[in-house]
């Protein structure tokens, strides 16, 4: 009986060493994972990527090429602001915010002509600028 009990015990012991012993590697790795988001997060902000790259279907003007510089103003009305850039096939898609809703303005980087617009609308008003089509 008196082996029993000892065995028991060493075991319960062993038992409580690994149990606090995950419970500090569990510890150490949320301390790690959080370490490293709060680096990634900091080491980013304001430091412009190395080699950015021009968006797909969009070519970059060559140093010292002033030929596909442009001056474009589109016209969006009082109190309207740009929400955003993307390309999109070959064209660059300007989001204009207005306090009346918001468009999408497509214009061609080669040129700097408008070459369309995306509008919401109702049901009822959604053709109107393809003429009905």
């Amino acid at each position: 009986m008196g082996q029993t009990g000892r065995s028991q015990t060493g075991d319960l012991r062993a038992l409580k060493a690994l149990v606090i012993g995950m419970g500090v590697l569990v510890v150490l790795g949320t301390v790690v994972v959080i370490g490293v988001i709060i680096h990634r997060i900091y080491s980013q902000v304001g430091s412009p990527p190395e080699h950015a790259s021009p968006a797909p279907g969009v070519s970059a003007p060559k140093p010292g090429s002033a030929s596909k510089v442009f001056d474009r103003v589109i016209a969006a009305g009082q109190g309207a602001s740009i929400g955003g850039l993307t390309s999109a096939d070959g064209r660059l898609a300007v989001w204009v915010k207005k306090n009346s809703g918001g468009e999408i303005v497509l214009v061609d980087p080669s040129t700097g002509q408008t070459t369309g617009r995306i509008r919401l609308g109702t049901a009822s008003g959604a053709n109107q600028g393809t003429g009905g089509r």
